[in-house]
């Protein structure tokens, strides 16, 4: 079994210590976590003191590998000489320079790519150069594997009031995404959780691919009506030629204090063994 965990949105530097705590607690209740994804805004200010916490927190889930891409929390907004000059220098000291990271083995394959623009303090997209970039690497990645992309904006919304909030050319980005091989996209940003089949949104272009957009792992920055929560993708050993595949949404809940499942999927995908 291969466990994938994502994260979003933390804020560290507004987290809510409570929570942190509960899934901790969480993590060391369940198996060990093969790839933890990091979908951006891990910072609420960009502070290297915020950047520290969340390396502590990986520290302390010790997953086999990491896959973390900035969000627009992770640049400075209020340094405008060192947004301008070295808007990422904090991120990078804390989680590398590859802004576009990836994992890539037999069974998964996980594509990292920003969708920050340090100009716009909001807005993202994927410049061209970086979508060739992504579409090349996962045509190249084994025909076997499940293949998943992660970028902080979202390519997916429940609400009107989040069109706004998609990520610039999402339509584009999953239709080629999906034709170079992607099966799942996962984001942020929004702090609002869902999971669903990308044909909602995008039509036949999407295929068979899905969307697992993450909340606020552990901030107070809570939208009306949502909670903490984070997301779990496990990919089951091969059973005569073909691998199983659960998502999954996890709650935090006040009441008990800790994290409740709240929604699990199986798209149906056929993975067979590369």
């Amino acid at each position: 079994m291969t466990t994938l965990l994502h994260l979003s949105d933390t804020h560290f530097g507004v987290e809510r210590s409570e929570v942190v705590d509960a899934f901790l607690r969480w993590a060391s209740a369940n198996p060990p976590i093969d790839v933890l994804v990091l979908s951006g805004d891990l910072t609420q200010r960009a502070r290297r003191d915020e950047f520290e916490r969340a390396r502590a927190l990986v520290a302390c889930l010790a997953p086999r590998a990491c896959v973390a891409v900035p969000g627009n929390h992770d640049l400075p907004l209020f340094k405008p000489v060192e947004r301008l000059l070295a808007p990422y220098g904090e991120f990078e000291r804390a989680f590398g320079a590859a802004r576009a990271p990836c994992l890539i083995d037999d069974a998964l394959a996980v594509f990292g790519v920003d969708s920050t623009v340090p100009l716009r303090h909001r807005n993202g997209r994927v410049g061209r150069a970086a979508r060739a970039a992504l579409l090349a690497a996962l045509a190249a990645a084994p025909a076997g594997a499940l293949k998943v992309v992660v970028a902080h904006h979202p390519v997916d919304c429940l609400l009107d009031s989040d069109h706004a909030n998609l990520m610039h050319g999402a339509h584009e980005l999953v239709r080629e995404g999906v034709a170079a091989g992607a099966r799942l996209f996962l984001g942020g940003h929004i702090h609002h959780p869902f999971i669903r089949p990308l044909a909602a949104r995008h039509g036949e272009p999407a295929g068979d691919a899905w969307v697992m957009q993450a909340g606020t792992a552990v901030s107070r920055r809570l939208r009306a009506g949502q909670g903490n929560s984070f997301n779990r993708l496990v990919l089951e050993p091969v059973v005569e030629g073909a691998r199983r595949v659960a998502l999954e949404r996890w709650d935090y809940r006040d009441e008990g204090a800790g994290f409740v499942l709240a929604e699990r999927h199986e798209p149906g995908w056929t993975l067979a063994r590369a």
